[in-house]
């Protein structure tokens, strides 16, 4: 199987290249559009399928985006950015826990990926729940988690006063 960079022609990375613009806009439509161009050129691109499955999916079909971000990450199993757009798509579908392996993965492949980065910290580090007994999901569980976070904030707040 070729690798994402024999799997392309300039024609193609070009309209990658403007594809990337646009998701970096927040124009996933468009995206989308150039990407199909650009995947007709280099249909084995894993790349090109990763991107838009994001796209599919940030434009609410987040099963197939999933599924094409799967399929690109069988084709090429080492490039941060499709475990990246895979775990954007769990993240979505609610699968937080599966997305942050994914991203932890990227980061410890190219621990200068700043997309991994940028995700990692946004979901944040999750504390062990109150009562290890129950599942996280309990409600005794998250509203004691809630009281335990607003006292810290609470009390973070008043030792900055004194």
């Amino acid at each position: 199987m070729p690798t994402a960079v024999e799997a392309e022609t300039f024609e193609s990375r070009e309209l990658f290249s403007r594809a990337d613009i646009q998701i970096k806009r927040g124009r996933f439509r468009e995206a989308s559009a150039i990407l199909t161009q650009a995947l007709k050129m280099a249909p084995d691109n894993p790349i090109y399928v990763s991107h838009l499955g994001y796209c599919v999916g940030m434009l609410g079909n987040v099963s197939d985006g999933e599924r094409m971000c799967r399929r690109a990450m069988k084709m090429a199993p080492t490039v941060p950015i499709i475990l990246v757009n895979l775990g954007r798509m769990l993240v979505g579908k609610g699968l937080r826990q599966e997305a942050r392996i994914l991203f932890a993965q990227a980061y410890q492949i190219d621990n200068t990926s700043s997309p991994a980065a940028l995700e990692l910290s946004r979901l944040g580090v999750r504390k062990p729940p109150i009562l290890p007994f129950l599942g996280r999901d309990n409600r005794l569980n998250k509203y004691l988690g809630i009281l335990r976070f607003r006292l810290g904030k609470l009390l973070s707040s008043k030792n900055k006063e004194l």
